[in-house]
């Protein structure tokens, strides 16, 4: 299944901020789909747990970038 890319087209932007919380977004994104690719390779407890951590992370970041992304309008 595809994870959502929630604002994914964000435009460039000028703001440095909201610029570091985009490239953190799109690092976690990528280390998500590296975990799925090397899922087969761990435990079901170990893959869970690192999945959680990505999971929580990027929805943390998510909301990071729709604050700022509303600061700035």
């Amino acid at each position: 299944f595809g994870l959502a890319r929630l604002g994914s087209l964000t435009e460039v932007s000028d703001d440095a901020e909201l610029r570091r919380l985009i490239a953190l977004r799109d690092g976690l994104n990528s280390d998500i789909e590296d975990l799925r690719l090397r899922r087969d390779a761990m435990t079901a407890d170990d893959y869970q747990a690192e999945l959680l951590n990505n999971m929580l992370e990027l929805a943390t970041v998510e909301e990071q970038i729709e604050k700022r992304e509303g600061e700035l309008e």
